[in-house]
C-alpha cells in the first residue's frame, strides 16, 4: 500500500480576515504527493508554489500539476505537464519569469516489481538537473537539462522513499535569481562543480567549472555578481570558511578571501546574506579561539572559551580594499557586557549561537540560547561522604557530574556600526532539561530563530521557537509582541516567515486530518 502523503486541495476559504488569507490543506490517501515551496526574488518572498505529483501517465512518466499563488496564497494559475520522475529542488522569480530547478531521473524514485527489471533500468539509468521557465500566462516557455556524472546505483539505493531527494550529489542543487539577467545555478557531481547562468528565455549566458575545493558551498547572488561561501572541514571544525566571487558581465573570478581576523583566528560564519539597505553581501558570526574551539562537542565544552568575540564583514566590492571588517572582542576584558570566558552577567549564562542578522540602521544582531551552569552540591556532598569507599564517589561524579547545564531563555546581543557591543537582552523561553556536562551537544535543545522584516516601517522581528511555543520579539522595541503555543487539544501550531511584516500560522488538526495556513500581520 502506498504511503499517505499530504495533498493540497486548492480551495480558498470564502471568509477572509483583514490581516489573514487562509488556505486549507487536507490529507488524502491516493498516493498523491504535494509539496509547498516559497517563491523568492532577491531574498524576498514574492509568492508560493505547490508542486503535485499525480498518477502515472504511462510506464515511464508521471502527470504533474503546478499551482502558482501570490504572497497572500491567492491562486494565480495552474500548469499541468507530463515528465519523468522529478524532485523539485529550488524556485525563483525574475523579470516575469518563474524558474523551477529539479533533479530528474528515469530510474531513481521508481518502483520495480522484478529485480531483473530494476537491474535493466539501472543499466541505462541517468540523472540530470532539469529546469523549467514559466511565463506569467502559465506556459512552460523554455527548459534546459544537464546530465550528471554520478553513481546511479548508489543514488537509487539511497533514494528518499519514492523520491529522488538530493540525488547523492556532492553539492546539492542551489538556484537564485540574478537581477535583470535570469538565474544562477550551482551544483556538483562526481566530475565537476558547475556554476551555470541562464537568462529568462532559457538561454545559457555562462558556464564555469569551479575548481576551488571545499566540503560545503553556499551560493549568494547580488546584482550581477555570484558569491560562493566555502567551508572546509579541517582542524578547526567550526571554522575553515572562505569566500570567492564572480561577475557575470565580465565572466571572471574577482575575489578570493579567507575568513579570519588580523591575528589569523578562524571565523565561524552564522549568516551570509545581502544587507537590507545596501543590497551588498554581508557575513557575520563568531571569532573562534583556534583549536580550543573543538571542545564544543560536549555541553560543558560550550563554556570553555570557544569564542573570542563577534564579527561583521561587508563585501562592498570585489577588491580586498572594499572588504570592510568589524571585530568586537571580549576575551581581552574590553567588553563590560561579556567576561573573557564568554559569560554574560545580564542573562546569567553563556551564549549558545543561533543566528545573526542586520537591521536597517547598520547594526548586526546575534541571537542565541542561554546556557546556564550550576553546581550540583548534592553530588559533591555525596562524593565527599563516600570518599573512603573509593568506587562510589567516582561513580557519582562520573555519571551525574559536579555541575548541571540547562538551556533557558533566548539572548540577543547588538554590535553597533562602530563595533561596540551595546546591548545584551534576554528573551523569555521554556527551560530545557538539565544535562550532565559530558553530554554531547546533540542532546541539548537550543532554540531556533529566524527573522521577519518590514521595510516600510524599518522594523525587524525575531521569531524564536522553543519546544513548547513560538515567541515573536520586536527587536527595535525590545519586547515580546506575541506568544503562540504549539499544542492546543488536537491542533498543533507552527510559525513560518511570510511576506514582509507577516508570518504564516500553520495549524494541523490531527483529528480532522487537515492543515490550515493563515498569513497574519505581526
Amino acid at each position: 500500500m502506498k504511503k499517505l502523503y499530504l495533498a493540497i486541495l486548492l480551495a480558498i476559504i470564502a471568509v477572509q480576515h483583514i490581516h489573514a488569507q487562509t488556505k486549507v490543506f487536507q490529507e488524502v490517501s491516493e498516493g498523491i504527493s504535494t509539496e509547498l515551496k516559497t517563491i523568492m526574488q532577491d531574498g524576498t518572498l514574492v509568492g508560493y508554489l505547490s508542486f503535485t505529483e499525480l498518477e502515472r501517465a504511462d510506464k515511464d512518466s508521471f502527470n504533474y500539476k503546478i499551482t502558482i499563488m501570490d504572497e497572500n496564497l491567492n491562486d494565480l494559475g495552474v500548469v499541468n505537464f507530463k515528465e519523468l520522475k522529478l524532485d523539485l529542488q529550488r524556485v525563483s522569480f525574475e523579470k516575469d519569469t518563474l524558474c523551477l530547478a529539479y533533479l530528474k531521473s528515469n530510474v531513481v524514485g521508481y518502483d520495480f516489481k522484478k529485480r531483473s527489471e530494476r537491474n535493466a533500468s539501472l543499466k541505462d539509468g541517468y540523472m540530470s538537473v532539469f529546469a523549467q521557465f514559466i511565463s506569467l500566462d502559465g506556459k512552460i516557455a523554455h527548459t534546459f537539462e544537464k546530465k550528471l556524472n554520478i553513481n546511479i546505483r548508489f543514488a537509487y539505493d539511497n533514494r528518499l522513499d519514492h523520491r529522488i531527494g538530493d540525488g547523492t550529489l556532492k553539492v546539492p542543487v542551489q538556484m537564485k535569481n540574478l537581477k535583470d539577467i535570469g538565474f544562477s545555478f550551482y551544483f556538483g557531481d562526481n566530475e565537476h562543480n558547475y556554476l551555470l547562468v541562464y537568462n529568462t528565455q532559457g538561454q545559457p549566458v555562462w558556464e564555469k567549472y569551479i575548481t576551488e575545493k571545499a566540503d560545503h558551498y553556499f551560493m549568494l547572488t547580488s546584482e550581477h555578481d555570484v558569491f560562493l561561501l566555502m567551508k572546509s572541514d579541517g582542524k578547526i571544525q567550526l571554522g575553515g570558511y572562505s569566500v570567492i566571487s564572480y561577475n557575470v558581465d565580465s565572466k571572471a573570478g574577482i575575489l578570493k578571501y579567507p575568513l579570519e581576523d588580523k591575528k589569523k583566528n578562524p571565523l565561524q560564519v552564522m549568516s551570509f546574506d545581502n544587507d537590507p539597505v545596501t543590497g551588498k553581501p554581508c557575513l557575520s558570526g563568531y571569532i573562534l579561539n583556534g583549536k580550543a574551539s573543538n571542545v564544543y562537542v560536549s555541553v560543558k565544552g560550550m563554556t570553555k572559551r570557544i569564542y573570542k568575540g563577534i564579527f561583521t564583514i561587508k563585501l562592498d566590492g570585489h577588491e580586498k580594499s572594499e572588504v570592510k571588517q568589524l571585530f568586537t572582542y571580549w576575551d581581552d576584558n574590553s567588553t563590560p557586557n561579556v567576561t573573557r570566558k564568554g559569560y554574560m552577567p545580564a542573562t546569567q549564562g553563556y551564549m549558545w549561537p543561533g543566528t545573526t542578522f542586520r537591521d536597517y540602521n547598520g547594526n548586526t544582531y546575534f541571537a542565541g540560547s542561554t546556557l546556564t551552569r550550576k553546581v550540583r552540591w548534592g553530588c559533591i556532598a555525596s562524593s565527599v561522604i563516600t570518599a573512603p569507599l573509593i568506587v562510589p564517589p567516582l561513580y557519582i561524579l562520573g555519571t551525574a557530574g559536579s555541575s548541571k547545564f540547562r538551556i533557558t531563555n533566548g539572548v540577543l546581543i547588538k554590535q553597533d556600526v562602530n563595533g561596540k557591543l551595546s546591548e545584551v537582552n534576554a528573551i523569555e523561553a521554556t527551560r530545557g532539561k538539565a544535562l550532565n556536562g559530558r553530554a554531547p551537544i546533540y542532546m541539548a535543545s537550543p532554540h531556533n530563530f529566524y527573522t521577519v522584516s518590514a521595510s516600510d516601517t524599518k522594523s525587524t522581528f525575531l521569531i524564536m521557537n522553543d519546544y513548547k511555543k513560538s515567541t515573536i520579539y520586536n527587536v527595535d522595541q525590545h519586547k515580546i509582541v506575541r506568544t503562540i503555543p504549539y499544542k492546543d487539544g488536537n491542533v498543533r501550531t507552527s510559525i513560518y516567515p511570510a511576506k514582509e511584516g507577516h508570518v504564516i500560522v500553520s495549524e494541523y488538526n490531527s483529528k480532522e486530518k487537515y492543515t490550515k495556513f493563515s498569513i497574519e500581520a505581526i
